[in-house]
């Protein structure tokens, strides 16, 4: 194989790759290796061509039980999804500490356990540092990488009533990596079993998904966002709150209050008057909000809309731009409130351009 420079195989049993890829076979010229196993055997890797591959730069396992016989060193690229074998945290740090070339790194389904180390790994070029499972904490914490890397974070904190889950989720160097957070969605049982928060900044994007419906559960993480810069974010969407799940509108002062720069605000499928509620009696919720956006295939909230308009505009601080996308049935009751609106912009459909972030 002098000349191969990728090679990918996709196998049912291990066994089928194990007698080709075991052998002193000098593969000069590989720079691409990709296995995904699909079967539960769980024999582990070989070591491949006798540990002798200078020109590798990029690597992804899927599925694989063990591949630490392996000690791959000069990585630009690493990805490691669906391991059936948890490493312990000591041999992940051994991997990444050899290969501080790496400007790639994902871990999908592959958290290493969480046992206390006192180690340290610098990645001087990491770019990009995806990352989903329980909680990335304990990795993290083990790592220095460049302010200019982005982190792409899922975290799933189940059943858990602590007032920090931000800090209970994520590390304080990747909160403070958080510098400037653009866009924020909060979704709450839309599909999902508890409520999710997506956010997008310039380097980073992250989603903290707490699995319960519980509703002190769900006023909790509304109030933990302290760490996170949220005063810098132009666009919220609330979306997928069912009336019986929603936090009621005290719950949602800090947050709204804190939002500073928010110019849009995304009402999506949701029950949203408490939202609305608070935007029309506290005059320090989103002072500089000037578009609100409604789609909803239910009844529309018109008469609260307008209430909430009107008093913006008592207190000399009015919405210029209101976009609803709605069934065509009740589209011409929106037009209504033009008086209160600058622009009015009815879109006769139910769908809504999603918030742009790639971590999942």
């Amino acid at each position: 194989m002098p000349r191969v420079r990728k090679l990918a195989a996709k196998v049912y049993h291990l066994v089928q790759i194990t007698t080709s890829l075991d052998s002193p076979t000098v593969a000069r010229s590989l720079q691409t290796l990709e296995i995904r196993k699909i079967g539960n055997q769980n024999r582990p890797l070989p070591l491949f061509f006798g540990g002798y591959l200078p020109s590798l730069s990029s690597v992804r396992f899927s599925g694989i039980p063990n591949w630490t016989p392996n000690h791959f060193t000069g990585l630009k690229e690493l990805s490691i999804e669906d391991v059936q074998q948890v490493l312990p945290i000591d041999t992940l740090l051994d991997i990444l500490e050899a290969n501080p070339t790496l400007e790639y790194l994902e871990f999908w389904k592959a958290e290493p356990t969480a046992e206390p180390t006192t180690r340290h790994v610098t990645l001087p070029h990491l770019r990009q540092f995806k990352f989903s499972s329980g909680s990335p904490r304990r990795l993290l914490e083990s790592l220095s990488l460049p302010s200019t890397c982005r982190l792409e974070l899922t975290s799933v904190v189940l059943d858990s009533l602590d007032q920090s889950i931000f800090q209970h989720a994520l590390p304080a160097k990747s909160l403070l990596n958080i510098k400037d957070i653009e866009k924020l969605t909060i979704n709450i049982g839309d599909g999902i079993d508890g409520i999710e928060i997506l956010g997008e900044a310039s380097t980073t994007t992250f989603r903290l998904q707490v699995s319960s419906m519980a509703r002190k559960l769900i006023q909790s993480t509304l109030g933990s966002f302290g760490p996170l810069p949220v005063a810098s974010i132009r666009e919220l969407r609330v979306q997928g709150c069912r009336a019986l799940e929603y936090p009621d509108p005290e719950a949602w002062k800090p947050l709204l209050q804190s939002m500073a720069s928010l110019d849009t605000l995304w009402l999506v499928k949701s029950d949203c008057e408490p939202v609305l509620r608070v935007l029309e009696t506290d005059p320090r919720s989103l002072p500089s909000m000037r578009s609100l956006c409604v789609c909803s295939d239910q009844l529309p909230p018109i008469q609260a809309v307008r209430s909430m308009a009107q008093e913006r505009c008592k207190q000399g601080r009015p919405i210029e731009r209101l976009l609803v996308v709605c069934r065509p049935e009740v589209a011409e009751k929106w037009n209504g409130l033009v008086d209160v609106f600058g622009v009015v912009e009815v879109v006769r459909a139910c769908e809504v351009p999603p918030l742009t972030c790639t971590a999942t």
